[in-house]
């Protein structure tokens, strides 16, 4: 039998490459943090460096992150790159309210 279901809403942790050397070095380290087995790329030595882009190197692939972009740790602590404009349709910030209870 066909039923109708709704995605469950999930609380993750992001943060977005806005393309500034300090969100750079922002990123690099939250990732080093929590997943050291990844790499950032560290171009903070280089003075007239662009950063259009952020090069992140995992065990099974290559990422670019593109200014604007966000990296999500998924629920399951796994971290994961996502376009702008595809985590403005499916996330919205959580808030706290003003008696420590989270309101969306």
């Amino acid at each position: 039998m066909v039923k109708t279901y709704r995605k469950r809403p999930l609380e993750v942790e992001a943060i977005q490459f806005v393309g500034t050397k300090e969100s750079a070095i922002e990123i690099a380290d939250w990732v080093a943090k929590n997943w050291p087995e990844i790499d950032v790329a560290d171009y903070s030595y280089e003075e007239d460096y662009d950063y259009d882009c952020l090069e992140i190197e995992t065990p099974r692939d290559d990422w670019e992150i593109e200014k604007n972009d966000w990296l999500i740790k998924g629920v399951d602590g796994s971290l994961y790159p996502v376009k702008n404009s595809t985590f403005i349709k499916t996330y919205e910030e959580v808030c706290s309210s003003s008696d420590g209870g989270v309101r969306w």
